[in-house]
C-alpha cells in the first residue's frame, strides 16, 4: 500500500548507495516511487567494483521493504537532536556456514556492541587502544533506553532470531 513507509534499494549494491527512502510514499506519488525503483534497478557505483566476488555475483534487482521505525519513534531516548535517533534499531545477524555466530547493532559503530551466539550483549570499551580503526568514523554512544529495549527483545525473541 502506498500509505506505508518504505525503502527502495538495489539488491546488487552495498554501502547504502542509490537507496530511496519514502516515509510518506502516498504523498510523493506512485510515479516518484516507481522512478526510484527504476533507478535502483540500473544503479551502479564505482565502490561496488571493489567488493568481493560474491557481492558482485548478485544479479541486478530491487528490494522494496517496509521502513524500520526510527529509534526516537520507539521510546523517549533523551536528546532527539542527535542524528542517531533518526536511525532504525537494526540487528545485523552474522552467519557463517549456515550458523549464527553473533550480531551487531547496525545503527552504531559496529565494533561497539556484539551479541554472542547465546544472545549475551557485550559492550566494548570505546577508550581502549585501537578500538576504532581507520575509516570507522567517530564513536557515538548508545542513547538512553536502547540497551534495555535490546535486552527485552533478545529475551523475548532470541531463539526465533537465531533459528535456521
Amino acid at each position: 500500500a502506498l500509505d506505508e513507509p518504505l525503502v527502495v534499494k538495489p539488491r546488487h549494491g552495498s554501502n547504502s548507495k542509490h537507496v530511496g527512502v519514502w516515509p510518506t510514499p502516498g504523498t510523493a506519488g506512485e510515479t516518484a516511487v516507481l522512478k526510484s525503483v527504476d533507478k535502483a534497478l540500473h544503479a551502479m557505483d564505482r565502490t561496488w567494483k571493489k567488493e568481493s566476488w560474491n557481492q558482485n555475483a548478485v544479479p541486478h534487482g530491487v528490494v522494496l521493504q517496509p521502513m524500520y521505525a526510527p529509534i526516537a519513534g520507539l521510546f523517549d531516548c533523551g536528546d532527539s537532536s542527535s542524528p542517531i535517533h533518526g536511525r532504525p534499531l537494526e540487528l545485523k545477524v552474522q552467519v557463517l556456514f549456515g550458523e549464527v555466530v553473533g550480531c551487531i547493532i547496525n545503527t552504531y559503530t559496529p565494533s561497539y556492541v556484539w551479541i554472542s551466539r547465546e544472545g549475551v550483549i557485550h559492550l566494548w570499551n570505546a577508550s581502549a587502544h585501537s578500538f576504532l580503526k581507520r575509516h570507522h568514523g567517530n564513536f557515538e554512544p548508545i542513547p538512553m533506553g536502547v540497551l534495555e529495549l535490546l535486552q527485552d527483545a533478545l529475551r523475548r525473541d532470541w531463539l526465533l532470531i537465531r533459528a535456521n
